[in-house]
């Protein structure tokens, strides 16, 4: 038997001791072992190094404040799901490095906070102040309980939502940044990942405070994110994920804000469905490649990037739909193929001892077969993926 879930058990002993971590033995197959990886890449202040070639054993000193933010999340997300301390404070390391560089600034009125990607000349070219590093920071705060926040993650929440509110636009788009919102009129074209991250991080905050600011602008930007799938957009699994938290209870839908849109909980697992079924629709199935089955056909070879977000979305989009009686039974296939397809890019002993450096592999993930670039986003998705998917 030489297949995915085959290849995910081989090792699978040395692995849970390798990476064992603390309170986490009921995590699903893998999600200690992804833990323990982000755990190695993140530095003495902090900051996760961002990308290592486990062929050349090469690691990027390049900063990214957006995966920064996600891999923290993951890890916190991990952490208070399996009860794994290590990961916990790990996750709350790398949010603290991100705290420490809130900028704050007055719009229309009122404080509001961001991520300012001002680190030595290490960041990337692209807009300083992204939407999804604000949007992700956000929710790996509001993933700890209220109760248990320090002084700085309390003080952060309100400015960060006023944020993301403030990069709204009266359409329900959202600016890409803060520089592109102060020079331009119109948001443009959608962009892939920010949206969804800003709306699911809005969902979750009005979830925990009820504000009806943040409800009126989750509500309007998923009123949008339906009206760009109808058009043709791709499913978004940070929207998906969103729209799983408006539509199973954890925020009592009641009567929409003033000037917000309604959309009834019938018509939110509609859409949660269709989405649902255009991502199975793109599955690598038994017709495929042995190494590309579960993946899916959205790049050639089948990306782990592309299966593990697309885990998030169907994971979220099964519990929802599992919850209000729906038939799921699609869904748990294509789940079931596309873990098996993602285990079978971690990579484990015996692949990290063809390695230079085994230990700075170990439980990591290949971008796609035949690749041994690694992410710490591969990571994070993937880590996310296993929870969503594997919860009952």
């Amino acid at each position: 038997m030489t297949g995915p879930a085959s290849r995910a058990r081989r090792g699978g002993v040395a692995l849970a001791c390798a990476f064992a971590l603390a309170g986490c033995g009921t995590a699903p197959p893998g999600a200690g072992e992804a833990a323990r990886w982000l755990l190695g890449r993140l530095g003495p202040d902090g900051a996760f190094l961002y990308r290592y070639d486990a062929k050349k054993d090469e690691e990027s000193d390049r900063r990214n404040f957006v995966r920064q933010a996600g891999a923290a999340y993951s890890l916190i997300q991990f952490g208070r799901t399996a009860g794994a301390r290590e990961a916990l404070d790990g996750g709350r390391k790398a949010l603290g490095f991100l705290l420490a560089r809130l900028s704050r600034e007055t719009r229309d009125g009122a404080d509001v906070a961001f991520l300012s990607r001002n680190d030595g000349g290490k960041a990337p070219s692209d807009a300083q102040s992204p939407l999804g590093a604000a949007a992700l920071a956000m929710l790996a705060i509001l993933e700890i309980p209220a109760a248990d926040r320090t002084a700085a993650e309390a003080a952060a929440v309100e400015p960060l939502s006023r944020f993301l509110r403030w990069m709204q636009h009266p359409d329900g788009r959202f600016w890409k940044s803060r520089e592109e919102r102060l020079a331009k009129a119109d948001p443009g074209p959608p962009a892939d990942y920010f949206p969804g991250e800003a709306m699911f991080a809005l969902s979750r905050h009005a979830a925990e405070t009820k504000s009806p600011e943040s409800r009126r602008a989750a509500l309007l930007a998923a009123a949008r994110q339906f009206m760009e799938f109808r058009a043709g957009a791709s499913p978004d699994h940070w929207t998906m994920q969103g729209l799983a938290l408006l539509a199973t209870g954890r925020e009592d839908p009641g009567e929409p804000p003033e000037n917000a849109p309604s959309l009834p909980r019938g018509q939110i697992l509609d859409m949660l469905e269709a989405m649902s079924a255009e991502i199975l629709g793109e599955q690598i199935g038994e017709e495929g490649r042995e190494a590309f089955r579960g993946g899916f056909r959205s790049a050639d070879p089948p990306r782990l990037a592309h299966a593990a977000t697309r885990l998030e979305g169907l994971g979220a989009a099964r519990s929802a739909l599992a919850a209000s009686g729906r038939d799921i039974s699609a869904l748990d296939r294509g789940i079931r193929a596309g873990l098996g397809f993602v285990r079978s890019l971690q990579v484990g002993p015996a692949e990290a001892r063809t390695l230079p450096n085994p230990a700075k592999a170990l439980g990591g993930f290949r971008g796609a077969p035949g690749e041994w670039d690694m992410r710490i986003d591969y990571a994070q998705h993937a880590l996310s993926a296993f929870l969503l998917c594997e919860r009952r």
